[in-house]
């Protein structure tokens, strides 16, 4: 089992020079050094090195969420119903560092803590102030590229990796807030992909072509994905016709926020893990 030793770093400086927004920062950090040492293991041994600062800010919406605007998710899961932590301040040793705590960091730490390992968790601002608190609460096996387009890049098996790493996520977020008895109002749905353009408009034909490709593709890979002629999303009574989509099951929805804080209030109360907020990682070196 690898240990890391997290080291407090007493001096101050301004940070002013690694802010994108300096405004958004008090003038003075703490540094801390964040040193993990691994045992002797089959890939030899390594040491790892992670420096971050203490952020001193003040200014609460930026600590709060990383857009400009607040998330919609807010109105039934407000910030003042996440749970505070306390920046790093002193010497720790852990078996496992994470850094950030969207739902990639939450979902690593409950995954290690669940098997006894001992973790503690970093954030820059305040939890869940990221882009996993502003998503849009979709669980989708789909692709921005394209399983085709994925494929002849990486191969089939590649695509078949994709395709099995985005279902069990799926699956599993359901299967967590069962366990846990979160109601996050997960449930699984169809998803739809339609064309950007109209029926009659040039690209729409273009866009059908790629459309019944990818279902081939997606048929290939376990998806039982469909084309569907003529099929109009339901609830859409826009003028804009954009009948013709391509149909695939399995997919999913929920409340990201409750989902999130109700992992992280399970993590709280397990004795191998901790949480240091506003503690920023500035730098990770193998030794």
């Amino acid at each position: 089992m690898a240990a890391c030793s997290i080291l407090r770093r007493a001096p101050f400086t301004s940070i002013d020079s690694i802010c994108r927004s300096p405004l958004l920062f008090s003038s003075a950090a703490r540094y801390a050094r964040i040193t993990p040492r691994a045992t002797q293991h089959s890939l030899g041994r390594r040491q790892f090195s992670i420096t971050c600062t203490i952020s001193m800010a003040t200014k609460s919406h930026f600590l709060d969420t990383s857009g400009e605007a607040d998330p919609v998710w807010i109105h039934t899961e407000p910030y003042s119903r996440r749970p505070q932590f306390k920046p790093i301040t002193e010497d720790v040793k852990t078996d496992a560092c994470v850094i950030g705590s969207g739902i990639a960091g939450i979902s690593v730490s409950y995954e290690l803590v669940q098997r006894g390992v001992k973790v503690v968790m970093l954030e820059a601002r305040d939890i869940l102030s990221g882009e996993s608190g502003r998503t849009s609460g979709h669980l989708s096996s789909g692709i921005d590229s394209g399983f085709v387009e994925l494929a002849s890049k990486r191969g089939q098996d590649g695509a078949q990796l994709a395709v099995d790493s985005h279902t069990y996520a799926i699956n599993r977020v359901g299967e967590i807030s069962k366990e846990l008895g979160i109601e996050c109002e997960y449930r699984q749905l169809p998803g739809y992909d339609i064309s950007q353009y109209e029926r009659g408009q040039d690209g729409h034909e273009d866009d059908v072509k790629d459309f019944k490709e990818e279902v081939k593709k997606m048929n290939e890979l376990g998806i039982k994905a469909s084309y569907q002629e003529g099929f109009a999303i339901r609830g859409w009574d826009g003028k804009v016709d954009q009948r013709d989509v391509v149909t695939y099951p399995g997919q999913a929805t929920f409340h990201p926020t409750k989902y999130i804080l109700g992992v992280l209030k399970w993590l709280t109360e397990q004795p191998n893990f901790q949480c240091y907020t506003r503690s920023r990682v500035m730098s990770v070196e193998e030794k």
